[in-house]
């Protein structure tokens, strides 16, 4: 592993290690994501371990609409045309549920490190990007849920060169 994968990884650890001491931020679900290049031009599959931690932040908008953030850190591998590369994602996600109906759409955007940006002869322009993405969760139980997410990862035009990637996922995660 390299330089940047270690940092990510110690990050990602560091992160669940202060959620185990901070109650406002405590590990309230883990859950395992995959997805696939949504364009499939260069047939891309991503699997990560994630953890949502508990914010003190959250509204009742009306009687049945309410919203609510956490934070999500993330640490997986992107593969694809020979290439394997580590990445780690940490960023606000927001969900809104209304009334007792299990299905929630989350937004949610943040920062992500990757240990390689060249994929076959993609070059997906640098090692720093942001992550983006609009989903949809079940709750399939009390504890359970699945979910589907449409992401966009992108450096925001800060390297060159930006031809974003767009990845279509699932998610099965267990409550605490």
């Amino acid at each position: 592993m390299n330089t940047r994968t270690h940092a990510c990884l110690f990050s990602i650890i560091t992160i669940f290690s202060l959620s185990a001491q901070a109650s406002e931020f405590a590990l309230s679900e883990v859950g395992l994501r995959a997805g696939i290049d949504s364009e499939q031009s260069i047939e891309l599959s991503s699997y990560e371990v994630f953890g949502l931690f508990e914010t003190p932040w959250d509204w009742a908008i009306t009687d049945k609409l309410h919203a609510d953030l956490q934070i999500e850190a993330a640490a997986g591998v992107l593969t694809g045309t020979g290439n394997t590369a580590a990445y780690c994602h940490l960023g606000p996600v927001l969900s809104v549920s209304y009334g007792n109906c299990p299905l929630s759409l989350t937004l949610s955007s943040g920062p992500t490190v990757l240990s390689e940006d060249t994929f076959g002869d993609k070059d997906i322009g640098g090692n720093f990007q942001f992550t983006s993405g609009i989903g949809l969760n079940w709750q399939a139980s009390e504890r359970w849920s699945i979910g589907y997410r449409l992401q966009h990862t992108s450096n925001a035009s800060i390297d060159y060169p930006n031809p974003g990637l767009d990845m279509h996922t699932l998610s099965l995660s267990v409550a605490y």
